[in-house]
Formats: structure tokens, C-alpha cells, sequence
């Protein structure tokens, strides 16, 4: 297992750091990959528009030779999380993605979620164009590797929620002081039978999930988007394959990415 840990990693970090990871493979210095989990995140919400660079894309792209897993969120889908105060739909000019104007006072927390949903949104139409891309490819190889995209379910225990995030005190408030210690405590076996799909549970629950999804059996040769371990329809923008199209163009752009940089070859484009 490789572990990026929480460093923001620019473009030619995440690079440098793919092509060195492929060298140790060929010297068999390390196993071949197996899966690539995109897992650890960062969020600003409260304090408004924040910038990081991250690679998942470049990194999944430049490395593809397993299963890559990412997390998904039912903040990417119009009206479906409580804390939407705007609706997570791109911009038509996606420039905007990376080169966002400031928020205007009093719609930090409401911007800073619709970001995070559009993040969600961006990764999930990304899932589909590699899977797109890699059943289409002529190496048989290439042609096995799957992409998927989870949503876990409501986190409640999740330290994105702790009060040393930025996140407004009333939403930690009711993840770690209400629904925590409700829907995670001593009732949990009793919500777990009267209703047994309800979308809270522990982070190690959902960390089950990810795990068998990435390298269990069950899951191997599956693609697409995945709700709490069982497959599920995403938001109909992300499944509109002309805005995904777009959307995977320009990532390659905004990651420096070409035919030679992955094995994808001439099938990225």
C-alpha cells in the first residue's frame, strides 16, 4: 500500500511521483497495482473559496494498470443532501472549475458545499469516460480495468465533521451531538432492522465497502456508480456524455496529460 497522506500535490508532484512508482514496478521493486483508492480529501466550507492542488486524475491516468475507486456523495446530486443550499450543477464555461470568482458575503457555507458536490460531480463523470475509454482500448489488458465511484452514505462520525474543521458549529453539532450518538450508538442494531436502508453508518462500515469494492472478488469486473456497496443511477447531468466528454477534455488539459503519459495511449482523447 502506497499512502499519499494529506499533502496537497501539485501537477509535477503528482508526476513525478507516478513515474518513479511505475520505475520500482518494472524493477520489481514493488508488486504491480492492484487498485488506486482516491480516498483522502480536504474541504473548505465555512471560510470560503480556498485553493489545493490535487492529482487524483493525473495520478489514476499516469498509473492505469489496476481498479481505481473513488468516493462519491449524494451532495452531487440536485436535492438530495439537507445541507444543498445550491444546487451542484456545472458552470457552462468550465474554466470556472479551476479559476472561480469569490463568494459573495453570506454565501460562503452555501458556495463551499456547492463546491464540494461539484467536485463529486466532476469525479463521477471521470469514472465513466475511463471506463468508456478503457473497454474501447485494443490491449486486453487495459480492457479488464474498471473504474467505480461509491457513495458511502451519511458519515456522522466522520472527522470532516469534527470541530476543528471548517464547517459551521451547528452542522457539528448535529453529526457529532444528535445524529452520532443516535443513529451510531447503543440503537444502532434496532435502526438497522426496522430500517434497513438507512444511509448513516460508521466510517469503518463504509471503509468495508471501499476495501471490497477495490480488491474483493465480488466486485471484480464491475463499473460505475455505487450507493453504499449496491449499485445506483448517479445525478442525470453526470450520465450526459457530452458534458462528460468536456469535462475529461479539459482535466487532461489542467493536468498537462497526453497520449504519452498513460497507458490509455491513443484512446485518452
Amino acid at each position: 500500500m502506497i499512502k499519499l497522506g494529506n499533502v496537497s500535490c501539485g501537477v509535477s508532484i503528482v508526476e513525478n511521483f507516478a513515474n518513479e512508482i511505475k520505475t520500482e514496478i518494472v524493477a520489481q521493486k514493488l508488486d504491480p497495482l492492484l487498485a488506486i483508492i482516491c480516498n483522502a480529501f480536504t474541504w473548505s466550507i465555512s471560510s470560503g473559496l480556498q485553493f489545493t492542488v490535487d492529482g487524483y486524475f493525473s495520478m489514476c491516468l499516469r498509473l492505469t494498470g489496476g481498479e481505481s475507486s473513488c468516493w462519491g456523495s449524494d451532495a452531487h446530486f440536485p436535492g438530495k443532501s439537507g445541507l444543498e443550499k445550491y444546487p451542484p450543477l456545472l458552470p457552462d464555461d468550465l474554466d470556472l472549475l479551476v479559476k472561480p470568482g469569490p463568494d459573495r458575503e453570506g454565501e460562503e457555507t452555501g458556495r463551499g458545499f456547492q463546491r464540494y458536490g461539484i467536485s463529486k460531480v466532476v469525479a463521477i463523470m471521470g469514472m465513466y469516460q475511463l471506463n468508456a475509454r478503457l473497454q474501447k482500448s485494443p490491449s486486453p489488458h487495459l480492457r479488464k480495468i474498471t473504474a467505480l465511484a461509491l457513495d458511502p452514505g451519511g458519515l456522522p462520525d466522520s472527522r470532516c465533521m469534527s470541530s476543528g474543521s471548517d464547517v459551521p458549529a451547528m452542522w457539528t453539532f448535529l453529526m457529532k451531538g444528535i445524529l452520532n450518538p443516535l443513529f451510531l450508538g447503543l440503537l444502532r442494531p434496532v435502526f438497522k432492522h426496522t430500517v434497513p436502508k438507512l444511509s448513516l453508518r460508521s466510517t469503518s462500515e463504509a471503509a468495508v465497502d471501499l476495501v471490497e469494492m477495490a480488491v474483493g472478488e465480488g466486485f471484480r469486473g464491475e463499473r460505475g456508480h455505487f450507493v453504499m456497496g449496491e449499485r445506483d443511477e448517479s445525478s442525470p447531468e453526470t450520465r450526459d456524455e457530452g458534458k462528460q466528454r468536456a469535462v475529461w477534455g479539459k482535466s487532461l488539459e489542467w493536468a498537462g496529460i497526453g497520449k504519452g503519459d498513460t497507458g490509455l495511449g491513443e484512446g485518452i482523447e
